[in-house]
């Protein structure tokens, strides 16, 4: 299995052109025939964009790869959905991400916080063992960079960082925090 994590970025009056696009042409078109939906959520980013996050599911990059394809194919999906909301994009991120054994298998929490753990070459799983002492909703990144291990934590401190923020596992570099806010999709 592996999981796909969309991160979008939209002017405020973008995001609510996008929003009203997303709910009412991309979820009926879409459903969870070309992968599901795990999770979505908004945020606010420090510069005064809005971000969308959304997360699906897929056996494998080869289902994935087939999914997209047919979802390319359906009628409305470019002509209603992908061409009416480029306009309004400002940032699209894609990451590739594979569960670490700790993944519950079930839908993901509707707020939290999104850590984004970039850790020192060929060092991720020493950090994974002290992520999954407070969450099991860990991954590991395929693409785009594969020392770099995700998770959804309920609090903005995680593991690998003390009160003041200072980064206290050695084997890390950097880590994002990104709060995650409700976005209910239908």
């Amino acid at each position: 299995m592996i999981h796909e994590l969309r991160e979008y970025r939209f002017t405020a009056s973008g995001w609510r052109e996008y929003e009203q696009l997303f709910r009412d042409i991309c979820r009926p078109l879409r459903r969870n025939d070309y992968g599901e939906l795990l999770g979505a959520w908004t945020t606010q980013h420090t510069d005064g964009t809005l971000g969308f996050l959304h997360m699906w599911s897929y056996e494998s990059l080869d289902t994935r790869t087939h999914l997209r394809k047919a979802l390319m194919a359906k009628p409305g999906w470019i002509s209603e959905f992908i061409e009416p909301v480029r306009p309004f994009l400002l940032q699209q991120v894609l990451s590739i991400l594979n569960p670490a054994a700790s993944y519950p298998g079930s839908a993901l929490p509707s707020c939290g916080y999104l850590q984004r753990i970039n850790c020192s070459v060929g060092q991720a799983a020493p950090v994974i063992v002290e992520l999954q002492k407070e969450t099991p909703l860990v991954w590991t990144t395929e693409f785009s960079n594969p020392n770099e291990v995700a998770c959804i934590t309920p609090t903005q401190i995680c593991q690998v960082v003390n009160v003041s923020s200072e980064v206290i596992h050695p084997l890390v570099r950097t880590i994002r925090t990104t709060p995650l806010q409700a976005f209910a999709c239908q």
